[in-house]
């Protein structure tokens, strides 16, 4: 096996390579033997030393079945409340993406998933005046108090119908905000009207795989993007946006809800996309008219399930 001669070199020289790398350039490390968890630790801590702006780390991707598919994945050397701590010691942090994200338990030892880890559960973000952007996937409570956070996407963990809890009310300069499958809570008409009031910048929604109240009005000044794909429930939205200017539409055909514009924007470009099967082509017209708005349907996108044929 090679000898990984990078790790070997002495801490100044690995601090000047690093501090010799582009700002605006991800800080890219690949060691050529095996990577273990505490070549990763302590890869991170010299790159966060050295002033590094921006951090990628790539792990090799052994193949299944073989020993060095333990390293495919990069196991957090520590619980929850750790990684908190991490975060603040960052405060200039701009970005935070977690996806899948695995701890140590209490008490357990450095190893596989299968091995003293579990789901992270929850996490907050406390004291980051910077943090712009955060995409969570996979954890069921997320705490953000971030004043200037701009865009906020969550899809919770595998289970859909665990409870899951976001508390983002301090964020009151939200613009984007992102939802995928909520299916254990139902997203009611008062959730919109509590929601522009607490974020009064918000102009951009997308919801995804969300369960729905039948009947949502949604009335923002503010709103200039709106999309909802493959959510259940929906029979009738009203979109009171003057100033929307896109809202796409995804789902099947068996789902026919009325979608109104009452005071849309001449800019208002709809895009459908409707999985149908071909036995229901008949109902297109009305699918179609149940989007009214006084402008053109400008994209409408049809996916057509075909007939199993039956060979006897």
């Amino acid at each position: 096996m090679e000898q990984d001669q990078i790790s070997d070199l002495p801490k100044t020289i690995l601090h000047d390579i690093l501090s010799r790398l582009p700002e605006k350039d991800a800080a890219r490390t690949s060691v050529f033997s095996k990577y273990m968890s505490r070549d990763v630790d302590y890869w991170m801590k010299l790159a966060s030393e050295s002033g590094v702006g921006v951090l990628k780390l790539h792990l090799p991707d052994g193949p299944q079945g073989n020993e060095e598919s333990q390293d495919r994945c990069y196991i957090l050397p520590t619980d929850e409340q750790a990684i908190e701590h991490f975060f603040s010691c960052y405060p200039l942090i701009e970005h935070i993406t977690l996806k899948c994200c695995f701890v140590l338990n209490r008490g357990g030892t450095r190893g596989l998933v299968e091995s003293g880890t579990s789901m992270m559960h929850s996490i907050r973000m406390l004291g980051l005046p910077k943090l712009k952007e955060v995409d969570v996937q996979g954890i069921q409570e997320v705490i953000i108090d971030a004043p200037s956070l701009e865009d906020f996407c969550f899809c919770p963990g595998d289970d859909l119908n665990a409870p899951f809890k976001i508390d983002i009310d301090k964020c009151i300069n939200l613009r984007g905000l992102n939802l995928w499958s909520l299916k254990s809570t139902t997203i009611t008409d008062k959730w919109f009207l509590d929601l522009f009031p607490k974020f009064p910048f918000l102009d951009g929604l997308q919801f995804v795989n969300c369960t729905m109240s039948e009947t949502i009005n949604i009335s923002s000044a503010k709103l200039k993007h709106l999309e909802s794909s493959d959510c259940s429930n929906l029979k009738e939205v009203n979109v009171d946006a003057p100033n929307l200017v896109s809202c796409g539409y995804c789902g099947d055909g068996d789902s026919k809800p009325v979608i109104s514009f009452p005071k849309s924007s001449s800019q208002l470009e709809v895009n459908v996309l409707i999985h149908i099967h071909f036995m229901d082509l008949g109902n297109l017209r009305e699918i179609i008219q149940n989007f009214r708005t006084q402008n053109l349907l400008v994209l409408l996108s049809l996916v057509v399930q075909q007939p199993i044929a039956w060979v006897l």
